[in-house]
């Protein structure tokens, strides 16, 4: 490690990986760090016991969403990784205790009909199949100004306009808090519009053997073509700040140089913490501070000595759905939780020894500061759920890994460990995102505090990608 670069990158989740791909390939001399042991921040894959576990966030997209998009904007199409996508796996799913299976085929009309049985249990009336369809004719043909007009509207009140039946609500609503952190009457319908719109197309999870970690590994693979500099487990204790100006980062007492750095590890973290709010005005200080971030989320990581579903996907949206979100956004813990799981073994043999089957769920609770809610009890919750849901698979756990939010927020750097980073909700979208350029001169936030579009991990690489404009030389 030098004592000067053109650009320092704080993290290595997809939004710094991304970010220091996209300024080593404009030329700047790159330097990565990373705190951690191992890449990815919270789409890290860690290795036990001969399995790869998923530190959280278990599926996304590549060469149809931002991450395929970042790696063509550096010219490496080809470090895309390959995939495995959900509209051909099986799913498994309880919703408000009525069960759907629907088999993996590859012949659509096969799927078609297996789909339509199995949602007869649900007793939708000839009017609710007349407002699905008008509502997928409106998402599906939605232009990008019209899906802004929703950025500040809820989605509530959006899906009202075309649904009274609760399990539309009920699949919506799930998905919604499993996947944005957030409650219906929060969260924004242009983004719900927008995942509407790309339905699952392009979504799925990476087959080459590194779990979710194959998204930065493959920025870092391109940020290292282009002779950026990767250091682990270094920690940054201070970005220096003189005159308004980035100066460079202190690393154990030691000063290392740069007029650009990008922080990946949280507006709220860089400003009050690496940087000091001395160094801002009070009024963009305030801001920072009143941003509201998405429930937090915890996850369970099962191995298991034999596979117990042949169902790669699914998990469990339980009826009363409203109170339960009421609840978890007030901390109190409901009698049921919604939570999803990927059987990643059953898509990536690679991930799980012969014979034997990796699962991951996830779920998630309110924002709180870590050390404030007793997440035990809540994973206790879930785990009861998931031996409901599978039978007998507490007899065939080798192990099962917890991670939750206290350890997101230690693992990640966070100030608390929320799922996907500030809340997409009506007053926090569009225009009201806050930006990835800071006041302070040379200073930038990359990840998904600061993407404004799409979910999760293509949120946190979208940030990284507004970037681009302030890399290029």
């Amino acid at each position: 490690m030098e004592d000067k670069y053109d650009v320092i990158v704080i993290g290595t989740g997809c939004g710094g990986a991304a970010a220091g791909a996209l300024a080593a390939y404009h030329g700047h001399k790159t330097l990565i760090l990373e705190k951690n042991s191992i890449i990815g921040g919270r789409t890290a894959t860690y290795e036990k016991q001969g399995f790869k576990m998923d530190h959280g966030h278990v599926m996304l997209r590549c060469d149809r969403g931002p991450h395929g998009k970042l790696l063509r904007m550096v010219d490496c199409p080809d470090l895309i990784p390959k995939y495995s996508y959900a509209l051909d796996w099986g799913v498994q799913v309880s919703i408000a205790d009525k069960k759907m299976v629907i088999p993996p085929h590859k012949r659509r009309a096969f799927l078609l009909l297996v789909m339509l049985k199995e949602i007869f249990n649900f007793r939708f009336k000839p009017d609710d199949w007349v407002s699905f369809a008008k509502f997928n004719a409106k998402t599906l043909n939605m232009s990008g100004r019209e899906i802004e007009e929703l950025y500040h509207i809820d989605a509530k009140t959006f899906l009202n306009r075309y649904f009274t039946n609760k399990y539309f609500h009920l699949i919506f609503g799930g998905t919604t808090t499993v996947c944005l952190g957030a409650l219906m009457e929060e969260v924004s319908a242009g983004v719900v519009a927008s995942i509407s719109k790309a339905g699952l197309k392009g979504l799925g999870y990476p087959v080459n053997g590194e779990g979710v970690s194959a998204i930065p590994h493959s920025f870092l693979k391109a940020a290292k073509k282009f002779n950026a500099h990767l250091k682990l487990n270094t920690a940054v204790d201070e970005i220096l700040v003189e005159n308004n100006e980035v100066r460079g980062v202190m690393i154990n007492g030691r000063f290392i140089e740069s007029s650009i750095v990008i922080s990946s590890v949280g507006i709220g973290e860089t400003v009050l913490n690496l940087v000091g709010e001395d160094k801002f005005e009070a009024e963009y200080v305030e801001r920072i501070k009143n941003l509201k971030y998405s429930y937090e989320g915890f996850s369970l990581k099962y191995a298991l000595d034999k596979p117990v579903t042949k169902y790669p996907w699914g998990g469990e949206i339980p009826d009363n759905l409203e109170k339960i979100t009421s609840d978890m956004s007030r901390g109190i813990l409901p009698e049921r939780l919604p939570w999803m799981y990927v059987a990643a073994s059953s898509l990536d043999p690679a991930i799980a020894p012969k014979g034997k089957q990796a699962i991951f769920v996830i779920s998630g609770g309110t924002p709180e500061v870590p050390g404030q809610v007793d997440w035990g009890k809540w994973m206790d919750k879930v785990k009861s759920q998931v031996a409901e849901f599978f039978p007998g698979i507490n007899r065939h756990i080798i192990f099962c890994d917890e991670t939750t939010p206290n350890h997101i927020a230690s693992f990640s750097g966070r100030i608390c460990g929320d799922a996907v980073g500030v809340a997409q909700t009506i007053d926090q979208v569009g225009e009201l995102r806050p930006s990835p350029v800071s006041p302070i001169k040379g200073l930038f936030y990359s990840g998904a505090d600061v993407g404004k579009d799409h979910v999760g991990t293509e949120l946190a690489t979208d940030g990284a990608i507004s970037l681009e404009p302030y890399l290029q030389i």
